[in-house]
């Protein structure tokens, strides 16, 4: 199955099915399923399928459109090839995999409103990373790195991701 390249955390997104739109410096003439590979984990977490692709001048990007988005009950490893950017032929059936329970609502709020806030990073690049902690206090960082090493040490003591511009 072909299977497409995406970094954590934008991967679990598509799969879970906050994220429909990947956004990517060129057009795809892929429609159908494909597989979601996490980058560097050696492993497909699921599967969407690529609806259509429109250029957005204003970001000066390709938006690949996606819908149907499915994740798997346990990640299909693979052995990764070298060299390979965006998409690679992996060898598994998909529909064999066992479909991961959906995200509750709660779950399904933090993780859009953590989506939102990278989107909007990323759309206007002076904004930083605030992490809400569900004791109240709110602490910022200036960098993916440290949001990243951040939430991984206190991830049950976070209640939400979001965004705030730079002063």
């Amino acid at each position: 199955m072909r299977c497409l390249y995406v970094r954590h955390p934008f991967a679990g997104w598509i799969v879970d099915g906050i994220k429909d739109i990947e956004y990517r410096t060129r057009a795809t003439k892929v429609r159908g399923r494909v597989g979601i590979i996490q980058s560097r984990t050696g492993t497909v977490i699921g599967d969407v399928e690529i609806t259509g692709c429109t250029y957005n001048e204003e970001l000066d990007l390709y938006e690949w459109e996606l819908a149907c988005p499915v994740r798997y009950a346990k990640p299909v490893p693979f052995a990764a090839k070298h060299g390979a950017v965006i998409f690679l032929d992996v060898d598994y059936n998909p529909d064999a995999q066992e479909v991961a329970p959906k995200l509750s609502g709660e779950a399904i709020r933090r993780e859009a409103a953590a989506y939102e806030a990278a989107l909007q990073k990323f759309l206007h690049p002076a904004l930083i990373w605030t992490v809400c902690m569900k004791d109240g206090r709110r602490i910022q960082f200036d960098s993916d790195e440290e949001l990243d090493k951040f939430e991984a040490e206190h991830i049950a003591e976070i209640d939400h991701i979001e965004s705030e511009e730079k002063e």
